[in-house]
């Protein structure tokens, strides 16, 4: 235990942080913390995090969290193994963090998309192979030459057209 870190033994990793009574009004933003993200979190006594529908994503590492008893295990039972009441200090123990991806098909459409876990309550859907775009319905790669050769060609007639409707004025109203 160090600064209220819980350290494995290279001192390097994290696997928990304890943010008891930091009168926090949010939970930390965690993809920016993506080196440090804790397999276990503490925020209990911080009365004033509103729960947010963005909280925790990111946080693919985390298995155990210590809620406030106002905030509820995100995703509850879906999502959690265990959800307790503590009392010492109060608050909700949400801990043995399912992968949603395993059971439900149903996330990312199929054929060309899996799914992938991106926190408690927050999943991805990335696309397999050459797939891209909207649903992974695009196959291949994207026309960058024909996106860029098609804006520049566009550009180049616009800028034209406004030179020549703007240029045959400029002689006809000088004395």
């Amino acid at each position: 235990m160090e600064l209220r870190c819980c350290f494995i033994d290279d001192m390097e990793s994290i696997i928990a942080v304890d943010l008891t009574d930091f009168n926090l009004t949010q939970i930390p933003d965690l993809p920016y913390y993506s080196n440090l993200i804790p397999n276990m979190l503490d925020i209990r006594l911080n009365e004033e995090i509103v729960p947010q529908k963005d909280d925790f994503v990111g946080g693919t590492d985390i298995v155990t969290l210590f809620l406030p008893p106002h905030y509820a295990c995100p995703g509850g039972d879906r999502w959690w193994n265990i959800i307790n009441s503590t009392t010492d200090p109060p608050g909700n123990l949400c801990s043995g963090l399912k992968n949603p991806c395993l059971n439900n098909s149903q996330i990312c459409p199929e054929p060309h998309s899996y799914c992938s876990p991106n926190g408690p309550n927050h999943t991805l859907c990335l696309c397999k192979g050459t797939y891209h775009g909207y649903k992974c319905l695009r196959s291949g790669q994207f026309p960058t030459a024909v996106f860029l050769g098609s804006a520049c060609a566009v550009t180049v007639l616009t800028a034209a057209l406004f030179y020549w409707t703007t240029r045959r004025h400029v002689g006809k109203h000088q004395d």
